[in-house]
């Protein structure tokens, strides 16, 4: 997220240009560092990006100004309100007053499979097969998964609950799918159709907000035995 008159400050063509690819790689669902992480690295993308962002005129029109570019990128304007809450719907408010704000797209290559379809997870034989490879004393305490090539989820099979465990034996299961405008990854313990919050906590570095922006207040579900991490901190930019 920036903010639109801070951008609209910055003049320079190199400044403009590392910026918004920074911008890319961070929010970008494809691997990091990688050209399709930054729009292929195409010229002609990286300038229309910029026009699209530097663009006076359309932001005071407010007209088809939520736009892409490429890299599974969506930018969007919008406005901040006092209790950390993003107004999409801008025609009210100054440009002064606006942000430009990127997240995940939801659209993929595929239009026969819906990004939510992507995105979920029956996670219930591998920790099935973790955690009795642990308990035989042939294989590590902790299951890994990389997730949108954005998330690090830890499964301590150490910690795992006993009954949980006994459920996954029989009907039970774990799954993952995502959650929110921002596709962050849940947790889900099901059974007999019945789904419930395992985890959903993300760990946070020290230049994130506690809170997600743009979404209702969201109380966190913790699971002790569970870590999600956001591999693209900003500080690594």
């Amino acid at each position: 997220m920036v903010s639109i008159p801070a951008l609209l400050n910055i003049t320079s063509p190199i400044v403009r240009q590392a910026l918004v690819l920074r911008m890319l790689r961070y929010v970008s669902y494809e691997p990091w560092g990688s050209p399709r992480s930054e729009v292929g690295r195409r010229q002609d993308s990286v300038n229309r990006l910029i026009k699209n962002l530097w663009d006076k005129q359309s932001l005071r029109n407010r007209k088809n100004i939520s736009f892409t570019v490429g890299s599974g990128v969506w930018w969007k304007p919008a406005f901040v309100t006092k209790t950390h809450l993003l107004r999409t719907v801008v025609n009210t408010f100054a440009i002064k007053d606006l942000v430009w704000y990127a997240a995940r797209h939801p659209s993929i290559k595929s239009p026969t499979a819906p990004v939510t379809d992507t995105l979920r997870f029956v996670m219930t034989d591998k920790l099935r097969a973790g955690r009795a490879a642990w308990d035989a004393k042939e294989g590590p305490n902790t299951l890994e998964l990389l997730y949108d090539r954005r998330f690090l989820i830890r499964f301590r099979l150490d910690k795992m609950p006993q009954e949980l465990f006994d459920a996954l034996e029989k009907n039970g299961g774990v799954v993952i799918k995502p959650r929110s405008p921002w596709f962050l990854p849940q947790i889900d313990f099901k059974q007999s159709k019945v789904f419930t919050v395992l985890h959903t906590q993300i760990k946070r570095d020290q230049f994130t907000w506690e809170r997600e922006w743009g979404t209702k207040i969201y109380k966190d579900t913790i699971s002790d035995w569970i870590t999600i991490e956001y591999i693209r901190p900003i500080s690594s930019l």
